[in-house]
């Protein structure tokens, strides 16, 4: 009738003070391998290669774990001088970053700032053996240097079906592509024609490499790459 009574308030004072009815929280799905991982304004593909989950494409950060910065370096006498930790796309073209991802001087690899996400690592020798033995290289071979195995450094490679194309079969998923090297002295070489990647975790003088090469299905194992060097980084969960 328009006008307030008494049953009115009382029904407004008998709402008032009322908990809403409680909103329920979505659901947060448990990250698992094959996942992407976000770090520094990226996702980055990842793959399970037996009890292993590594990145499935190359490292493009410039910067460390803590959001510290990375000597980015141009110039080839700069390069060729720098103690510091450095990085650069392959010919100090950025359109090659889209695609291969950066490449890191030894310092970068190796200093405690580190380059992966937390709980992620660049693998060390024994990591990539653990891998290399899981895709059927003998124990024999695994431990040797140079190019070892049968067709393990295949089983890493993007095939022909994959983008970038690669003479691979990619069957892991590891979709590994020829990134080149950026040489000591400052110059560039081997874009897509090999894959080099540092490995972390090194008490001998000089880093252990891993390398893979077109028309080679092998995977190449060295101790004795200048740490001048600047090559890609694969990194490993934890």
């Amino acid at each position: 009738d328009g006008v307030i009574g008494v049953n009115d308030l009382m029904q407004l004072l008998s709402s008032f003070g009322t908990d809403c009815a409680p909103t329920e929280e979505p659901e947060t799905a448990e990250w698992t391998c094959g996942d992407p991982v976000s770090y520094h304004g990226y996702d980055y593909a990842t793959v399970q290669i037996g009890e292993q989950c590594w990145f499935a494409e190359n490292l493009r950060s410039l910067q460390y774990t803590n959001g510290e910065a990375l000597a980015s370096i141009q110039g080839a006498s700069n390069w060729e001088g720098s103690t510091i930790g450095s990085v650069c796309s392959h010919g100090n073209n950025p359109a090659h970053e889209e695609v291969h991802g950066l490449l890191y001087n030894w310092y970068a690899a190796s200093d405690d700032r580190g380059l992966c996400p937390n709980n992620w690592h660049i693998p060390s020798d024994d990591d990539w053996l653990q891998m290399e033995l899981f895709l059927g290289m003998n124990e024999i071979d695994a431990f040797n240097t140079g190019s070892r195995g049968t067709d393990q450094g295949s089983q890493l490679k993007n095939s022909i079906d994959d983008s970038p194309t690669w003479d691979g079969t990619n069957q892991t998923g590891f979709s590994a592509i020829g990134s080149g090297a950026r040489l000591p002295n400052g110059s560039f070489d081997a874009l897509t024609s090999s894959g080099f990647y540092w490995l972390g975790s090194t008490s001998s003088d000089l880093p252990w490499v891993r390398a893979l090469s077109f028309g080679y299905p092998t995977i190449t194992r060295s101790s004795s790459l200048d740490i001048g060097y600047g090559l890609s980084i694969r990194c490993l969960k934890d």
